[in-house]
């Protein structure tokens, strides 16, 4: 093989690697996270996340109403994993339906990525920290 086809391949390879790793994202997902609240009278949607390492667990509560419609009312467990800046989580509500989300780190307020229920796109979706 060729050296430039060489650099070529293993740069992209690097590129697409690397793509979920970066050491200036923020450190940690910790807090309560939802999304921003246009007009409501407060809250329809919050879940409280801890880490440990890269691993993401918490609890959340959604409301349905208001300008944002979750999947399904009621509590729910939030698992995932975090790669700077790559975040996957997994919503299991109280019901059994079971929501995920996979996204990025935007900055250490904001997470955006896409939410999924049941294999059925909800398409994107912001989170924000406060």
């Amino acid at each position: 093989m060729k050296p430039r086809f060489l650099a070529v391949t293993f740069g992209a390879l690097a590129i697409l690697t690397g793509a979920c790793g970066s050491a200036t994202a923020p450190a940690s997902i910790v807090g309560t996270w939802g999304p921003p609240v246009y007009n409501d009278p407060g809250p329809i949607f919050s879940m409280t996340l801890t880490q440990s390492g890269d691993s993401i667990t918490g609890t959340g509560n959604a409301i349905t109403g208001g300008g944002y419609q979750p999947g399904a009312p009621g509590d729910f467990r939030v698992s995932g994993s975090y790669s700077r800046p790559c975040i996957t989580l997994v919503y299991t509500f109280d019901n059994g339906l079971v929501e995920r989300f996979s996204g990025r780190l935007v900055s250490t307020s904001e997470m955006s990525g896409n939410a999924a229920a049941s294999g059925c796109s909800r398409g994107p979706v912001d989170y924000f920290r406060g």
